[in-house]
Formats: C-alpha cells, sequence, structure tokens
C-alpha cells in the first residue's frame, strides 16, 4: 500500500534556486516543457526572486519518505475566478515511480482543499502522451487543442488545453486513491 502521508510540501526558497535549475534543464523535464530551451542561471535567478514574491504563484519543494523528489506550481492563481494552473517537475531518480502520482494527488488537494481553486487547467504538449493519459486518469478533460502550436525538432506540435474543475474531483478522489492503492 502507498501512503499519500510520506509525501510533504515546504514553500520553495531562494536556497532551492539551484535544485530547480538542474530540474528545470534537465533533459526529461525541459524536453517535455512549452518552452524547452536552456535557461541560463542569471536568468533563473531573477525568475525566482519575482516567483517568490508573486501573489500569483505558490512554489512547493516535495519531499518523498524525507528525501527531496521533486517540485510542484501552482501558477495563474486567479482568485475571483477560482482557477489555477500548475505543474511539477519530478526528480530523474523517481521518474516512472509511484512519486509522479502521489505529488498529482497532492498537487489537485493542495489547490482544490487548501486554495478553493474551482477549475485547475494546463497545458500538455502532444509527445507527453504519458503525462496526458495521468491526466486523463485523474479527471482532466481535454478542453481544446492548439494545433501546431509549438515548433520542436522541425516538425509544428499540437498542444492539449486540459481541465479538471473541483466537482469533479471531489466525486472522484476516494475511488481513484483506492484504483491506485494510495491510502491516506
Amino acid at each position: 500500500m502507498i501512503n499519500l502521508t510520506d509525501v510533504s510540501l515546504r514553500r520553495v526558497d531562494i536556497g532551492d534556486s539551484d535544485r530547480l535549475i538542474k530540474w528545470r534543464n534537465s533533459e526529461h523535464i525541459r524536453s517535455k516543457m512549452i518552452n524547452s530551451n536552456i535557461v541560463k542561471s542569471e536568468d533563473h535567478k531573477k525568475w525566482l526572486k519575482n516567483t517568490l514574491n508573486d501573489s500569483s504563484s505558490q512554489w512547493f519543494v516535495v519531499n518523498y519518505n524525507k528525501q527531496t523528489a521533486g517540485v510542484i506550481y501552482i501558477t495563474n492563481i486567479i482568485n475571483c475566478d477560482k482557477t489555477s494552473t500548475w505543474g511539477m517537475y519530478v526528480d530523474g531518480k523517481y521518474m516512472n515511480s509511484v512519486v509522479g502520482v502521489l505529488m498529482e494527488i497532492v498537487a489537485i488537494d493542495k489547490m482544490v482543499f487548501d486554495l478553493g481553486i474551482r477549475k485547475i487547467w494546463g497545458e500538455t504538449l502532444e509527445t507527453n502522451k504519458k503525462l496526458l493519459s495521468m491526466h486523463q486518469k485523474f479527471g482532466f478533460d481535454i478542453e481544446g487543442v492548439y494545433k501546431k502550436q509549438i515548433y520542436r525538432d522541425n516538425t509544428y506540435l499540437d498542444v492539449y488545453r486540459i481541465a479538471l474543475f473541483s466537482t469533479k474531483w471531489k466525486t472522484i478522489r476516494n475511488d481513484l486513491m483506492r484504483s491506485l492503492g494510495v491510502k491516506e
């Protein structure tokens, strides 16, 4: 049995800068991002300083069994609409493990139960089929497709716009956790 309590969050701080840029620039993460450019250290530091002071975003380091496993970010928080987007970086040593599943549960719970978000949305490249499938398993629906939106590796890629409403999450959460073998 997998325990959700094996995962904990703490707010990102300036001391996390090197770890974040290492994850962001790693091939397994960067290749799946809308912007796949390598981020320069100086640009990253400016961005992080601004991000930590941005009330429309929250960034969390994820620990799994007391080991740093990744980061969850909640951005574009619009309080009047109760919407946000989000994403995550999973450390390479936890790729293809249960950690990504636990991070998605924790992220959605954070948005729905702690922040009161009613609609979570995001964008996923067509080449990231594994993540798109996982999001759909977690209740996300495809709301639209930006056809041939991103130019990458000599071809144009579609970008899927996905969304999950809090009402749906509250309805499916317990059954999904049970089917995944995850306990509170």
